[in-house]
């Protein structure tokens, strides 16, 4: 789905980009970033740019029945309200900027520089785990993570697991890992969340997809 006004908020994404990559910058994390993983400078900002450029664009998945529940009103003397439900259908999509990019960053970064596929399974389990678990569905909005919980998991993990690329194997591990947990094994739960729409991915540069994996390098290059 591709919507081709481009709404205020997604403006404000691309702002918030700027004003991320402008510390980033400052701190010199893009450089270190960019030593470790052989990667140039320009490619590192040109792949977080694309992010937010692309958060409009949505590719629908499937649609699936859902029945909401008008909550119950209080009772009025002997008269007790019918509760009355809603038949409709969730449209489930995914976000390019918010989840397309970041898989293909995360496979890109992984054939790149790869690191023992036991070690990097145990790293997306264990973040894939701290996800589900920490996320909740919350309604009219998607679903909710704390922000600095799974990145710290994952950093942490990364850290005593693997001796090199630990940069890139900590965005790889918090991209995937939060993708699974509070995503693809929450799918069951977004019938609880009261809408006709849900996009993986769908708050691009501010999703959890996308902050954990950025999140997890910076913790990681810090340990």
């Amino acid at each position: 789905m591709f919507n081709r006004k481009l709404p205020g908020r997604y403006i404000h994404l691309i702002l918030f980009t700027t004003f991320v990559l402008s510390v980033l910058w400052y701190l010199e994390w893009i450089t270190q970033w960019a030593e470790h993983s052989g990667l140039s400078t320009y490619t590192i900002i040109i792949a977080i740019i694309l992010i937010p450029v692309t958060a409009f664009i949505h590719i629908p998945l499937r649609r699936i029945p859902v029945v909401h529940a008008i909550p119950q009103v209080s009772m009025v003397g002997w008269i007790v309200p019918k509760r009355t439900l809603y038949r409709g259908q969730t449209l489930i999509a995914i976000n390019v900027g918010g989840a397309v990019l970041p898989l293909i960053y995360s496979v890109t970064l992984y054939l790149l520089f790869p690191v023992s596929i036991t070690s990097i399974l145990l790293i997306i389990i264990t973040t894939t785990l701290a996800s589900f678990l920490l996320s909740r569905p919350i309604p009219g909005f998607g679903i909710g993570l704390p922000l600095f919980s799974t990145p710290i998991i994952t950093a942490l993990t990364t850290h005593y697991i693997v001796d090199e690329h630990a940069i890139s194997t900590a965005y790889i591990a918090g991209t995937i890992g939060v993708m699974l947990g509070a995503d693809v094994l929450r799918l069951n739960d977004i019938k609880q969340l009261g809408s006709s729409f849900v996009s993986i991915g769908g708050a691009g540069i501010l999703d959890s997809i996308v902050l954990t994996g950025f999140i997890s390098m910076i913790l990681v290059s810090l340990l």
